[in-house]
C-alpha cells in the first residue's frame, strides 16, 4: 500500500471524500457539503492509495488567542479514515503528513478535538485547554441593565463590528479561537438556522452583542435559548445582556452556551446560578516552536532565559536545542546550544509538553509527572513563571 496525502485534484476525488466523512461521521450529505464549501478545495486533503480516497480531513486556518496576542493557528476537522482500512495506519500517517505540511508552511499551531486522545498523541497533539457547557437558568435572574445602555436587534450591517467587539471580549484569555469565515459561519447559522442578534451600545460603541436560535426545551413548556455567541467588553455591557436574558423568562427557562465558567457574562452574575460541565477537552500541537513562542505574548512584568532541547519524533528537523528569552512582552528564539553555563544541562522538553505548556494547561512539575519534561527546580521555576496564565478556553466547535 503506497499512500500519498494531497489536496484532491477533481470532483471525482472531492465527491469520495465527501462520501467517505458522511459515513464516518453518520452525517446527513447536505451537512457534510455544507461543510466541504464553507472550506474551500483549497483546505481539504485526501489520503490516496493509488488511484482510491482511503481517507481524509480539513484544515482551518485562523488564530487562536495566547498572551494578548493572536497566533496563527490551523484547525483540523473531519479527520476520516475508510472503515476496511482502519487499524492499518492509514490514520497515523494521515495526520503525520499533515503535521509534516504545517512545520514546512511555518505554521505555529494546530488545534483539535479528538475522538480517540492517544491517537492524536501519536501525531504530537496533547490536551492543551477545554469547552464547558454552561446552563444558566432563567426563573431566578434578576438583573437591571446598565443606565445609559441600549440594547436593539442586529443585522448584517452589524457583523464586523460584532467582529472587532468579539476580538476585544476574548483577547486577553487563552485559547480562544480568532474566528475565520468557517467558525463565523457555525456561530451565525448553526445547523442551517439562522441565529438572531442583540447588540449593547454604551457611549455610541458596541461594548457587547448576543447571538441566539431558540429550541424546543426537553424539560420544560416553550423553549430553550441557545446563545451560539456572546460577547461583553465592559460591566455594562454585561449586565445589560443578563438583563435581555431575564426578560426572557417567562417563556424560556435557561440559557444555554459554551465556554468557560471564567467567561464575563458569568462573572457578572448576581449569584451563581449556573451549572457548569465539562463538554470536551481540546487538543494541541506546536508545529513549529520558534514561530509558536514569538507569536505569541507574555507578561511584560516576567523575563528570563531558558535552553532546553525539544524532542519531535515525528518532525527530525523540529527537534534539538533552543534558546528562549523573554523581555518585555516579546520573545526571540535561536537554534545554537548555549556557548556558557558548560556544566549546567538543558531542559528536556516533549513536543507534546510544549503544547500543554504554551496553553497553560499544565505546569512544569505536572509535566514532570507525566515524563514529557525534565529540568531542574530552578528551570521549572522560571518555565512557569514564562508561561503562567489564566486556564486556556474555547466556545467553538469546530
Amino acid at each position: 500500500m503506497t499512500l500519498d496525502v494531497r489536496a484532491p485534484r477533481d470532483d471525482g476525488e472531492r465527491d469520495a471524500l465527501s462520501d467517505l466523512l458522511c459515513v464516518c461521521f453518520n452525517s446527513p450529505a447536505d451537512g457534510i457539503a455544507v461543510g466541504m464549501e464553507r472550506v474551500g478545495a483549497d483546505h481539504q486533503r485526501v489520503l490516496m492509495d493509488g488511484a482510491s480516497v482511503l481517507g481524509g480531513l480539513w484544515q482551518l486556518p485562523m488564530g487562536q488567542w495566547f498572551g494578548g496576542r493572536s497566533v496563527p493557528m490551523v484547525g483540523i476537522a473531519a479527520v476520516g479514515v475508510e472503515a476496511a482500512a482502519r487499524g492499518t495506519g492509514a490514520g497515523d500517517a494521515l495526520m503525520a503528513s499533515t503535521v509534516r505540511e504545517l512545520h514546512a508552511r511555518r505554521v505555529p499551531l494546530s488545534c483539535l478535538y479528538p475522538a480517540t486522545v492517544n491517537f492524536y498523541r501519536r501525531a504530537g497533539y496533547e490536551l492543551a485547554g477545554s469547552r464547558q457547557r454552561i446552563e444558566l437558568p432563567l426563573k431566578g435572574l434578576r438583573v437591571r441593565a446598565a443606565p445609559g445602555a441600549t440594547l436593539r436587534p442586529g443585522t448584517a450591517t452589524d457583523l464586523p463590528e460584532m467582529e472587532r467587539c468579539y476580538a476585544r471580549s476574548v483577547g486577553a484569555h487563552a485559547g480562544p479561537l480568532d474566528r475565520r469565515d468557517y467558525c463565523w459561519a457555525r456561530v451565525r447559522q448553526p445547523r442551517g438556522e439562522t441565529a438572531r442578534h442583540w447588540l449593547v451600545h454604551e457611549h455610541g460603541e458596541l461594548s457587547g452583542y448576543v447571538t441566539l436560535i431558540q429550541k424546543d426545551s426537553p424539560d420544560d413548556i416553550g423553549y430553550d435559548l441557545q446563545l451560539t455567541d456572546v460577547a461583553a467588553t465592559t460591566p455594562g455591557a454585561v449586565t445589560t445582556l443578563l438583563s435581555f436574558l431575564s426578560g426572557q423568562r417567562s417563556l424560556s427557562g435557561r440559557a444555554i452556551l459554551f465556554g468557560s465558567d471564567r467567561h464575563p457574562l458569568l462573572l457578572g452574575l448576581p449569584e451563581w446560578l449556573v451549572k457548569v460541565s465539562l463538554d470536551l477537552h481540546w487538543m494541541l500541537r506546536v508545529t513549529h516552536a520558534e514561530q509558536a513562542l514569538t507569536a505569541r505574548g507574555y507578561a511584560p512584568a516576567v523575563s528570563g532565559e531558558l535552553e532546553f532541547e525539544l524532542a519531535d519524533e515525528l518532525i527530525p528537523e523540529h527537534a534539538g536545542p533552543l534558546q528562549l528569552s523573554v523581555r518585555e512582552g516579546h520573545a526571540t528564539v535561536t537554534r545554537e546550544p548555549a556557548r556558557s553555563g558548560a556544566g549546567r544541562a538543558p531542559m528536556r522538553l516533549d513536543v507534546r509538553g510544549l503544547a500543554a505548556l504554551y496553553s497553560g494547561f499544565l505546569t512544569p512539575p505536572e509535566l514532570v509527572r507525566m515524563e514529557l519534561l525534565q529540568g531542574s527546580s530552578e528551570q521549572l521555576a522560571t518555565l512557569g513563571a514564562l508561561f503562567a496564565g489564566g486556564t486556556p478556553w474555547m466556545a467553538d466547535m469546530f
